[in-house]
């Protein structure tokens, strides 16, 4: 059996009705028991991953894929200690972004869109 590679894709939508941040639409998760998503979440989905791969989980290094699925996005990175992965850099200042519960939903979204532009990556917000 071929292996499925998930990969980063170069545009995705957010929209607002379903994005929880800072605890606003419920506990910030990448799919929260009640179908809000933080920005990685949306992200995730985007890059053809499944609601049921991202259900409840804090962030990307949690998505437990099989044996034959992989998801190979700058969100995450290699141990170097051993076969793990790790949050990127770049994930973490995301989830930081997302889940500030001090910054105003204006300044998320401007600072989420700068932050994905840096990995060639365009963000739209809707609703």
């Amino acid at each position: 059996m071929k292996k499925k590679i998930y990969k980063d894709v170069k545009k995705f939508t957010i929209k607002r009705s379903e994005w929880t941040r800072g605890n606003k639409n419920g506990p910030s998760r990448l799919l929260n028991e009640d179908g809000f998503k933080c920005c990685l979440g949306f992200y995730a989905l985007a890059s053809g991953l499944r609601n049921q791969d991202i259900k409840l989980l804090y962030s990307p290094t949690e998505i437990i894929l099989d044996k034959n699925k992989r998801w190979d996005s700058f969100l995450l990175k290699e141990s170097l200690l051993d076969d793990k992965l790790l949050n990127s850099d770049a994930c973490e200042t995301l989830m930081f972004i997302n889940d500030n519960p001090v910054s105003s939903d204006k300044v998320k979204e401007k600072d989420i869109i700068k932050m994905f532009k840096q990995h060639n990556v365009q963000v739209r917000f809707i609703d």
